[in-house]
């Protein structure tokens, strides 16, 4: 789908001080031998640590970090002894993911007029928003012409359906074969479908004497853009106008 509005961040992701690999947060960095005193696992809401420096947390990864602590060292940098540790290294960083620092308040996290993807989805539903208004999807009416549709597969019809079901915001439908000698036909259908937004057809608009397909555009008032393109094949193509519809 596509944004009918530009979107913005109405608060800043993350929330809270967040861990970002296995380990144990400490307080103090002039203690080796520490005492781990509880845990702090992903989920959980943040700990309300009371602890001295010879003590750690154990955490895990996306855990909240508790107030207070400066350093978490990562499992990896320690020697663990029952319910205590040693840390063999200090991490020369502090190993957490600051409030704001993936989206920041007031971000913007979808242009107007954009494609809505995954991504966008993904940043949009973690700043809480789980709704974006979307511009109406265009209509499409796809229709086949010529008699010789009834003695050989029809392989534009389908192939205009397959080729414009893959554009964004786009809808499409399939309207059926038209005959060579049943404008009437054609004029009820496009008459019938005032949602449509563009109506395709796959021929008519060359110069035999059963090229309907243009004539009828005109007959319904439609106004004619253009009629020939300079390429071959595909000289014949016509486009018009009849109000807010467009027709190929």
């Amino acid at each position: 789908r596509i944004a009918a509005a530009t979107v913005f961040a109405p608060g800043a992701y993350s929330y809270r001080r967040v861990w970002l690999v296995v380990g144990f947060a400490v307080l103090s960095r002039e203690y080796t031998s520490l005492r781990c005193v509880g845990m702090c696992i992903a989920g959980d809401k943040p700990l309300d640590a009371k602890q001295n420096t010879e003590e750690c947390y154990s955490i895990t990864t996306g855990a909240y970090v508790p107030d207070g602590i400066d350093c978490i060292v990562p499992i990896e940098h320690v020697r663990k002894n029952g319910d205590s540790i040693e840390v063999l290294q200090f991490p020369t960083r502090s190993n957490m993911r600051l409030p704001g620092s993936d989206i920041s308040q007031g971000q913007v996290l979808v242009e107007a007029g954009s494609l809505i993807s995954a991504v966008e989805q993904g940043l949009c539903r973690q700043t809480g928003i789980y709704e974006i208004d979307c511009l109406e999807r265009v209509k499409v009416g796809i229709l086949s012409t010529g008699n010789e549709l009834e003695d050989i597969p029809d392989v534009n019809g389908p192939m205009l359906m397959e080729i414009t079901e893959k554009v964004p915001n786009m809808e499409c439908q399939f309207l059926g074969i038209i005959r060579d000698d049943e404008p009437t036909r054609l004029k009820e259908i496009i008459r019938s479908y005032p949602n449509i937004s563009a109506f395709i057809s796959t021929g008519g608009v060359s110069m035999g004497h059963t090229e309907f397909v243009h004539g009828v555009f005109e007959e319904l008032g439609a106004t004619t853009h253009f009629g020939r393109l300079h390429m071959k094949p595909g000289k014949p193509t016509t486009f018009c106008t009849l109000q807010n519809q467009l027709l190929f």
